[in-house]
Protein backbone atom coordinates (compact mmCIF):
# COMPACT_ATOMS: atom_id res chain seq x y z
CA UNK A 1 0.00 0.00 0.00
CA UNK A 2 1.63 3.52 -1.07
CA UNK A 3 2.30 5.56 1.86
CA UNK A 4 -0.65 7.98 0.59
CA UNK A 5 -3.24 5.69 0.94
CA UNK A 6 -2.40 4.46 3.93
CA UNK A 7 -1.95 7.79 5.71
CA UNK A 8 -5.48 8.52 5.02
CA UNK A 9 -6.69 4.83 5.76
CA UNK A 10 -5.71 5.15 9.12
CA UNK A 11 -6.56 8.60 9.75
CA UNK A 12 -9.82 7.80 8.82
CA UNK A 13 -9.30 4.52 11.43
CA UNK A 14 -7.90 6.09 14.15
CA UNK A 15 -7.12 9.94 13.82
CA UNK A 16 -3.10 9.12 13.77
CA UNK A 17 -1.65 8.66 9.79
CA UNK A 18 1.69 6.60 10.31
CA UNK A 19 5.02 7.31 8.40
CA UNK A 20 7.69 5.22 8.44
CA UNK A 21 9.37 6.21 11.54
CA UNK A 22 6.76 8.98 12.47
CA UNK A 23 3.21 9.72 13.33
CA UNK A 24 1.14 12.68 13.35
CA UNK A 25 -1.11 12.75 17.12
CA UNK A 26 -4.23 14.29 16.71
CA UNK A 27 -6.40 14.64 19.30
CA UNK A 28 -9.77 12.64 19.99
CA UNK A 29 -12.98 15.04 19.99
CA UNK A 30 -14.03 13.84 23.32
CA UNK A 31 -10.66 14.32 25.33
CA UNK A 32 -11.31 17.26 27.74
CA UNK A 33 -9.23 20.16 27.37
CA UNK A 34 -5.81 20.64 28.60
CA UNK A 35 -5.88 23.69 30.92
CA UNK A 36 -3.55 26.51 32.00
CA UNK A 37 -1.68 26.82 28.54
CA UNK A 38 -2.14 29.87 26.44
CA UNK A 39 -0.27 31.46 23.17
CA UNK A 40 2.40 30.96 22.09
CA UNK A 41 3.15 28.05 25.08
CA UNK A 42 3.67 24.31 24.00
CA UNK A 43 2.98 22.78 27.04
CA UNK A 44 3.60 19.31 28.60
CA UNK A 45 1.42 17.52 31.11
CA UNK A 46 1.97 14.34 33.10
CA UNK A 47 -0.83 11.17 33.49
CA UNK A 48 -3.20 13.29 35.92
CA UNK A 49 -2.59 16.31 33.05
CA UNK A 50 -0.97 18.88 35.75
CA UNK A 51 1.49 20.79 33.82
CA UNK A 52 5.02 20.43 34.21
CA UNK A 53 6.87 21.94 31.31
CA UNK A 54 6.48 24.40 28.36
CA UNK A 55 8.40 25.63 25.01
CA UNK A 56 7.70 28.56 22.93
CA UNK A 57 10.91 29.03 20.59
CA UNK A 58 11.04 27.78 17.21
CA UNK A 59 14.44 25.57 16.73
CA UNK A 60 15.68 23.59 14.27
CA UNK A 61 17.01 20.43 16.50
CA UNK A 62 15.05 18.78 19.37
CA UNK A 63 15.59 20.19 23.09
CA UNK A 64 16.16 17.25 25.14
CA UNK A 65 13.56 16.49 28.17
CA UNK A 66 14.76 14.63 30.98
CA UNK A 67 11.20 14.25 32.58
CA UNK A 68 10.12 10.74 32.51
CA UNK A 69 6.25 11.58 33.42
CA UNK A 70 5.62 13.36 30.15
CA UNK A 71 2.13 12.20 28.68
CA UNK A 72 0.02 14.71 27.21
CA UNK A 73 0.68 17.70 24.82
CA UNK A 74 -1.19 21.45 24.18
CA UNK A 75 0.19 23.33 21.17
CA UNK A 76 -1.77 26.71 21.48
CA UNK A 77 0.53 28.13 18.46
CA UNK A 78 -1.77 28.93 15.24
CA UNK A 79 0.83 28.25 12.54
CA UNK A 80 3.99 26.20 14.62
CA UNK A 81 3.60 21.96 14.38
CA UNK A 82 5.40 20.33 17.68
CA UNK A 83 7.75 17.37 16.83
CA UNK A 84 7.88 14.79 19.56
CA UNK A 85 10.90 12.24 19.87
CA UNK A 86 10.42 9.10 21.76
CA UNK A 87 13.36 7.31 23.61
CA UNK A 88 12.96 4.18 20.84
CA UNK A 89 13.77 7.21 17.86
CA UNK A 90 10.38 7.46 16.77
CA UNK A 91 8.93 10.97 16.07
CA UNK A 92 5.43 12.21 15.74
CA UNK A 93 3.73 15.45 15.25
CA UNK A 94 1.21 17.80 16.60
CA UNK A 95 -0.48 19.92 14.63
CA UNK A 96 -1.04 24.02 15.64
CA UNK A 97 -3.84 24.36 18.50
CA UNK A 98 -4.18 20.60 19.34
CA UNK A 99 -3.97 18.58 22.03
CA UNK A 100 -2.91 14.99 22.23
CA UNK A 101 -1.95 12.18 24.38
CA UNK A 102 1.59 11.16 23.67
CA UNK A 103 1.41 7.97 25.51
CA UNK A 104 2.14 5.54 22.85
CA UNK A 105 2.90 1.66 22.96
CA UNK A 106 6.02 0.50 21.51
CA UNK A 107 7.45 4.34 21.10
CA UNK A 108 8.91 4.39 24.45
CA UNK A 109 9.02 7.55 26.35
CA UNK A 110 9.17 11.29 25.51
CA UNK A 111 12.55 12.58 25.34
CA UNK A 112 12.47 15.55 22.85
CA UNK A 113 10.81 18.13 21.56
CA UNK A 114 11.10 20.81 18.44
CA UNK A 115 8.44 23.36 17.45
CA UNK A 116 8.98 24.29 13.81
CA UNK A 117 7.51 26.77 11.85
CA UNK A 118 6.09 24.72 9.77
CA UNK A 119 2.50 24.97 9.44
CA UNK A 120 1.94 21.13 8.70
CA UNK A 121 3.07 17.93 9.82
CA UNK A 122 6.21 16.24 7.82
CA UNK A 123 7.35 18.99 5.42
Amino acid sequence: MNSKIRRRALAAVGAVALIPSSLVVTASPAQAALGNCSYPWVCLYNASQTKVAQYKDVTTYFQDISRTDIAWLKNTRNDDVVYIRYTSGYTACVENNREADLRISGYGRVNGIRISSSDTCFR
